[in-house]
């Protein structure tokens, strides 16, 4: 295998930092929860979502883009039995499904979800959490498909998470909506979990404990009704935003960031002063550039949020590559 790099271009100037890949998923499959149409802004137009979008569309959603990052989404009329699974084993997100459908429909059939092959990353603490609320779950060995039907006269009101699983925190709030009462315990508080709760909220759904590890919901099935529109914007990326961070840093040219997620981005940008990045917040826009003899070496370690987030271990590596 060879690799032809065609360099020279420098990285200088000022970016948008696009919406949140990890908060338009679930926000997405949130949708499903209600017959009201749904326009949602600053959704990134990439694989994942798109992919996510044909699932969607193969089930009877009315899908369109009013514009290059707003989507219009309408779940009036949709037949979770016609879900093409061959699309679902594409995409890791597919299980973000679960919850919405399940809170809406009561019973679901889908396959394994697919995605990026980064080391075994079992559905053990979506499956545990589901069954704890009364969902009856069956696995098909011969089809690959996975059989759930929720028994609302069977579930717990408190949950506890065995690890502070992402998108399991994410169906349970999906779920949870409506469920008159749930607590969750050790549940994950990334931006993108706060983005779905702050959806739901505009649903209907009261939450309480975002951006914490304890959450409590009260949810109500009347959301899933209602003819009024409902608008929503995505967070911007707090991860390419942490990219960018880097790539100012790595050339040494001044890169502005518009549109940076600055609430959620305390730990990288503390992380990359450690460094001897030369970086300044101005109007809300994080400016990047550094003196390449300055460059210091750090410790990285990865946490769950507030912490340092494992997405941007990889980049800050690089970083680290060309420290002292």
């Amino acid at each position: 295998m060879k690799f032809i790099i065609n360099g020279g271009r420098v990285l200088e100037g000022a970016i948008s930092v696009l919406g949140s890949k990890n908060a338009a998923t679930p926000i997405i499959s949130a949708t499903i929860l209600t017959k009201r149409p749904c326009i949602i802004g600053n959704v990134p137009r990439i694989g994942d979502v798109t992919t996510l979008l044909s699932i969607l569309e193969s089930m009877g959603s009315e899908i369109s883009w009013l514009d290059s990052t707003t989507l219009r989404i309408v779940n009036r009329d949709i037949d979770p039995s016609k879900i093409d699974v061959h699309l679902v084993r594409r995409i890791r997100s597919s299980i973000l499904l679960v919850g919405p459908i399940l809170a809406r429909f009561g019973s679901f059939a889908i396959g394994t979800p697919g995605g990026c092959h980064i080391g075994v990353r079992p559905l053990d603490a979506h499956l545990e959490a589901f069954k704890s609320l009364g969902v009856k779950i069956t696995y098909d060995e011969t089809r690959g498909i996975y059989h759930m039907r929720r028994e609302t006269n069977k579930r717990a009101e408190n949950v506890i998470l065995k690890e502070f699983s992402v998108t399991a925190t994410e169906n349970l709030l999906m779920l949870g909506a409506v469920i008159p009462s749930l607590e969750v315990e050790l549940a994950a508080a990334e931006p993108h979990v706060q983005d779905l709760g702050n959806f739901l909220k505009v649903l209907g759904v009261q939450i309480d404990g975002l951006g914490t590890h304890w959450l409590k919901i009260r949810g109500s099935k009347k959301i899933t009704g209602g003819k009024r529109e409902v608008r929503y914007s995505i967070i911007s990326d707090p991860i390419e935003a942490g990219t960018f961070m880097v790539l100012g840093a790595l050339t040494g040219k001044k890169l502005i960031l518009e549109r940076a997620p600055l609430k959620y981005l305390t730990a990288p940008i503390y992380k990359i002063k450690e460094f001897g990045v030369n970086l300044e917040i101005k109007n809300g826009n994080i400016i990047v550039g550094r003196d390449i003899h300055k460059l210091r070496g750090t410790k990285i370690q990865t946490l769950p949020y507030p912490g340092f987030p494992t997405d941007l271990q990889a980049p800050f590596g690089v970083l680290a590559t060309q420290s002292k």
